[in-house]
C-alpha cells in the first residue's frame, strides 16, 4: 500500500496573475490619492452599501479579482476623508504615498522585531534613537514604536504605574501597593488618558481632575493643593499628565513647570 502526501501552501496558483493584479492595485490607489482633492472630502455609505456588510459568513473562498472588486465599488468610495486634503475634523492626519509603499514592504515582510537578529530589530532601534534626539532626550533613554497616540499613552501610564512600586505591582497588582496610587490630569486631558486609567485597573476615582485657567492650561495652584490633600490623607501620586497640545483648543500646559513638582 502506498500513501500519497498531499502539499498545502498558502501560496497563490497563479503567481502572474496576482503580480499583474497588484500592479493594477498600485495604479488604482495613486489615481486615487492624486486626484483625491478634486472628490467631496466625505462620501455617506449608502443603504445598499451599508447592506452589503450585512451577508453572512461565507463557506467558501472569493478569487482575488473578485475580492478587489468589492473593495473599489464598496468600501474605497466611502474612505472617512481623512486622506483628503480639505479633512478638517478630529485628529487624523493623512498618510503619503510613499508610506502606502512603505506598508507594503513591511507587510512583505512582516518581521516581529522583538525576537531574533535581523534587519527590522536594527531599523525600529534606530528610529527610536532618532525620536530620543529629536526630542533632547538622552541616549541612555529607551522607547518603542506603538500604534497610536491611545497606545502610547496607555504604554507611559504603566511605566509610570511599575515605577511607583515596581516589585509589589509585578507581584501583586495595583492591589499590592502599600498606598492607593492617584494622578492628575487638566480638564482638558483627552478621554484616551482616564480610559487608560481603567485598562489598567485603577479605575476612575484614582484620577484627579484639576482645573485649568483662562488659557485653558492647567491651574497649577489648585494642582499643588490637590497634591498635598492626598499626601495627607496617606495617598501616593504617581503621575501627572501635562497636555503639549490640546485636542480642544491646542493649549499647551507650563511643561517645565509639570516636571518641578514632579520632582
Amino acid at each position: 500500500m502506498t500513501t500519497q502526501q498531499t502539499t498545502v501552501s498558502l501560496d497563490p496558483e497563479n503567481w502572474d496573475n496576482l503580480r499583474s493584479l497588484g500592479h493594477q492595485m498600485i495604479d488604482d490607489m495613486f489615481d486615487y490619492l492624486q486626484t483625491i482633492g478634486e472628490q467631496p472630502a466625505w462620501k455617506q455609505p449608502s443603504d445598499d452599501v451599508k447592506a452589503h456588510f450585512a451577508q453572512p459568513l461565507p463557506r467558501v473562498g472569493q478569487p482575488e479579482a473578485a475580492i478587489y472588486a468589492e473593495f473599489l465599488h464598496y468600501i474605497l468610495p466611502y474612505n472617512n476623508g481623512n486622506v483628503h486634503p480639505r479633512f478638517f475634523s478630529w485628529v487624523q492626519s493623512t498618510g503619503t504615498p510613499f508610506g502606502m509603499l512603505a506598508d507594503m514592504l513591511a507587510s512583505g515582510m512582516n518581521p516581529n522585531v522583538t525576537i531574533g537578529d535581523h534587519a527590522a530589530m536594527y531599523v525600529d532601534k534606530q528610529v527610536i534613537d532618532w525620536c530620543k534626539a529629536l526630542m533632547n532626550f538622552p541616549d541612555t533613554a529607551s522607547g518603542m514604536l506603538v500604534s497610536g497616540g491611545s497606545m502610547a499613552n496607555l504604554t507611559g501610564l504603566l511605566v509610570a504605574r511599575h515605577s511607583a512600586d515596581r516589585d509589589r505591582i509585578r507581584r501583586y497588582g495595583v492591589r499590592g501597593t502599600e498606598r492607593p496610587l492617584v494622578m492628575y490630569v487638566s480638564t482638558e486631558t483627552h478621554s484616551c488618558v482616564l480610559k487608560a486609567v481603567e485598562v489598567m485597573g485603577l479605575g476612575s476615582d484614582a484620577v484627579r481632575k484639576v482645573p485649568v485657567d483662562a488659557h485653558y492650561q492647567v491651574d497649577i495652584n489648585v494642582l499643588k493643593a490637590m497634591i498635598e490633600a492626598d499626601l495627607a490623607v496617606g495617598m501616593h501620586p504617581f503621575c501627572l499628565v501635562g497636555n503639549a497640545g490640546t485636542v480642544n483648543t491646542g493649549a499647551i500646559d507650563p511643561l517645565d513647570t509639570l516636571a518641578d513638582i514632579c520632582r
